[in-house]
């Protein structure tokens, strides 16, 4: 299954600009597949592998802890 840039985007909940700035280089984010010319489409097997990655990094990553005694 393909899902458009309005999907992806919708499924992030971010604006579509977004979505192309991400698959232009942001950690692992997939890139789109040429379907035809000028048009282009995300596999959801990507996303879904993209997004349990980001889930496990999420998981394993240390706590940040607050410097300072501030209340």
């Amino acid at each position: 299954m393909y899902l458009s840039d309005r999907e992806v985007a919708a499924r992030h909940s971010v604006a579509r600009p977004a979505v192309r700035r991400w698959a232009g280089g942001q950690d692992g984010f997939p890139e789109p597949v040429r379907i035809a010319a000028g048009t282009t489409r995300w596999r959801l097997s990507d996303l879904d592998a993209y997004e349990r990655g980001r889930v496990a990094a999420a998981r394993t990553a240390k706590p940040v802890r607050k410097r300072g005694g501030g209340k």
